[in-house]
């Protein structure tokens, strides 16, 4: 069966998110032997299409099994999807376990079907994958399942959780990954839809959607709409957390605390040093900022949007006719009101000698930051490698 071929822009994006959480997490080890769980649809056939991708160019050796579970759904096309998987060149094992019948015991008329059904294919999972050697199973689980998560959990669990990049099991035996964590659900079924993928939809049963999640989904929808851009800083806030400004006793130190209150004080002062704060600002989207940052792996800087604002325009950034020019903006606190200190164009500076034009760099050093400042350097810090 032939595959088409898939938007390459798209796959380049996708291929490079996939990457950098394998590399963050350390998801995929020389020598792995990883189940990929396929349900057949656009998750899970998106990430199998994507692993087989980096096992080419990989510098470590590592086996996929593509697995898929027919649960007794009547209808479902296990010989036309085992077809497909075998021409894609990988190892397959396709499953059968009548647990259609036990769901539909189990849940009360009208429910939904979902979480039982669930539960029943990841006990056959682990126990398949143990049976068959495999050292992880690879979950196509996206950036949205793991924002929409965080919120079910903290709004109907009383939690705040959701669904880790990597996880050891219960049972010790199993250990689960979801290298598409950093992938938008848009990107991926925009990725499934250029590849036609044969898709198998996820209605055999005859349930619905937990309707929580249907709710969410709706919810995020609705504040994305109003602010683009939402979703993407709450999944940034999932790898920025500030255990000392909530209320877990068995996280919060038990001496007083010290520094910026949010409250009080604004934000958290950003590194280097509660004396100096320094931002990045950019007319695009908040989503667009948070995505190029994290394509890039930036954690620790902090980034905001002007978009829907004048400040380009106010402090220089932007020429009348609307185009983008670097610029940079020096403000200082004095009580509670902030001024505009001073302001300087980052105009290319003169090429040294087998050297690219390029903007200013000697503004990059921490000390040469603290030089920008009115108070000047301060007496008593020094460098450090890293910053907490």
């Amino acid at each position: 069966m032939a595959q088409a071929q898939p938007d390459r822009k798209l796959m380049k994006r996708l291929l490079h998110q996939v990457g950098s959480a394998i590399q963050e997490f350390g998801l995929i080890e020389d020598g792995d032997r990883i189940l990929v769980g396929i349900s057949g649809g656009k998750d899970s056939f998106t990430l199998l299409y994507l692993l087989q991708r980096l096992r080419e160019r990989a510098p470590i050796r590592f086996d996929l099994v593509a697995c898929n579970l027919d649960q007794g759904h009547p209808g479902f096309p296990a010989q036309r999807l085992e077809e497909y998987l075998r021409s894609q060149g990988c190892e397959v094992r396709m499953l059968r376990e009548d647990t259609y019948s036990v769901v539909k015991r189990l849940t009360p008329e009208g429910g939904t079907t979902c979480a039982v059904c669930s539960r029943l294919r990841r006990g056959i999972l682990y126990s398949a994958a143990a049976g068959m050697r495999c050292t992880k199973i690879a979950l196509g689980h996206h950036r949205d399942d793991l924002i929409e998560s965080l919120l079910l959990s903290m709004l109907f669990a009383g939690k705040m959780r959701s669904m880790p990049p990597k996880l050891r099991a219960d049972d010790g035996r199993n250990t689960v990954i979801r290298p598409l964590c950093f992938a938008s659900e848009a990107d991926v079924a925009e990725f499934a839809r250029s590849a036609a993928f044969p898709l198998i939809p996820c209605d055999l049963c005859g349930s619905q959607e937990n309707l929580q999640r249907r709710r969410v989904k709706r919810l995020l929808s609705e504040l994305e709409g109003e602010h683009p851009g939402v979703r993407a800083s709450l999944f940034a806030s999932m790898g920025n957390v500030l255990p000392a400004h909530l209320l877990d006793a068995r996280l919060y130190p038990r001496e007083a605390q010290s520094g910026t209150d949010p409250w009080i004080d604004g934000d958290d002062c950003a590194d280097p040093a509660p004396l100096l704060n320094f931002a990045v600002v950019a007319r695009a989207p908040l989503e667009r900022v948070l995505a190029f940052a994290q394509e890039r792996g930036w954690r620790r800087l902090r980034l905001l949007s002007s978009a829907r604002t004048t400040y380009n325009r106010d402090y220089l950034a932007e020429t009348p006719d609307g185009k983008q020019r670097p610029m940079l903006n020096v403000f200082h606190r004095d009580g509670q009101t902030i001024r505009h200190f001073w302001g300087s164009e980052l105009f290319y500076a003169p090429a040294d000698p087998g050297q690219e034009p390029r903007h200013v760099g000697t503004l990059e050093p921490l000390w040469n930051l603290f030089d920008l400042t009115r108070e000047g350097r301060p007496m008593d810090w020094d460098e450090q490698l890293s910053y907490q």
